[in-house]
C-alpha cells in the first residue's frame, strides 16, 4: 500500500512538473513569436505574428515568401498577414493542416516543392509555431538540407514547444515526419516541373 501511494504521489508530481514546463513554455512563445533559423538565409519559422512583428521581421530578415500553415482565409489575422505580405512584396502561400492530425503524403510533398522553388529567405509558421511549423522545418532539413533524419527530427523538439507527451494529440507531427521518412529514400528532393502552381486556399502560381 506504501509504494502505491509513493508511486502515486511520484506519478502527480512528474504530471505537475511538466504542466509547469509547458506554461513557461507557452508564455515563452506568446513573448517572443517563437522566432528560430532554421537555415539562416533561407528558412526560418514562427507562430503566428502581429502585423508589426511581421513587418519588423522581414525588414531585419529579408523574408521574401511566407508560409502559412493554419489556412483559415478570412479571419483577421490571417487578412492582416496577407496585406503586410502585399505591402512588402512577399509572396503568400497558404496550407491547411492540422497539429492533430497526420497530413497526406500529396500535402507533404507539395509543401517540401515550394520550400524548394518559393524565393528565399522563406518564412513558414503555424499558430504556436511548435508542431506544424516543426514538421514542415523537419522536413525541410531532411529532403532538402540533407540532414539525417535524426537531425531533422530535433525541429520536433520541447525546444521549440513540441509537447507530444501526456495523451497529446500534437504527437500526431512526429508521427507524420516518421512516415515520411519510412518511405522515402534519404536526401529525396520532388522533382521540378515548370512554374510552382500550390493548391492552397486561394491558390497560387510561382513563376
Amino acid at each position: 500500500m506504501k509504494f502505491l501511494h509513493l508511486a502515486a504521489i511520484m506519478i502527480v508530481s512528474a504530471v505537475s512538473v511538466f504542466a509547469g514546463m509547458r506554461v513557461a513554455n507557452l508564455a515563452y512563445i506568446h513573448a517572443t513569436g517563437n522566432i528560430h533559423a532554421v537555415e539562416p538565409g533561407r528558412l526560418y519559422r514562427s507562430a503566428t505574428l502581429s502585423a508589426g512583428r511581421l513587418d519588423r521581421l522581414i525588414e531585419e530578415t529579408g523574408i521574401r515568401t511566407i508560409v502559412n500553415l493554419r489556412g483559415d482565409a478570412g479571419r483577421p489575422w490571417y487578412e492582416a498577414e496577407r496585406e503586410v505580405a502585399a505591402r512588402r512584396g512577399v509572396d503568400f502561400i497558404s496550407f491547411h493542416i492540422s497539429a492533430k492530425q497526420i497530413p497526406d503524403r500529396e500535402t507533404l510533398e507539395e509543401i517540401i516543392f515550394v520550400l524548394r522553388n518559393a524565393p528565399q529567405p522563406i518564412l513558414v509558421h503555424c499558430k504556436s509555431g511548435s508542431d506544424r511549423a516543426g514538421l514542415v522545418s523537419a522536413l525541410y532539413q531532411y529532403a532538402l538540407a540533407g540532414q539525417s533524419a535524426e537531425q531533422a527530427d530535433r525541429q520536433l523538439s520541447f525546444d521549440y514547444g513540441h509537447f507530444p507527451w501526456l495523451g497529446s494529440r500534437t504527437a500526431a507531427m512526429g508521427e507524420a515526419f516518421s512516415q515520411y521518412v519510412a518511405l522515402s529514400p534519404e536526401g529525396e528532393q520532388p522533382p521540378v516541373n515548370g512554374p510552382l502552381t500550390v493548391a492552397s486556399d486561394e491558390g497560387r502560381r510561382l513563376n
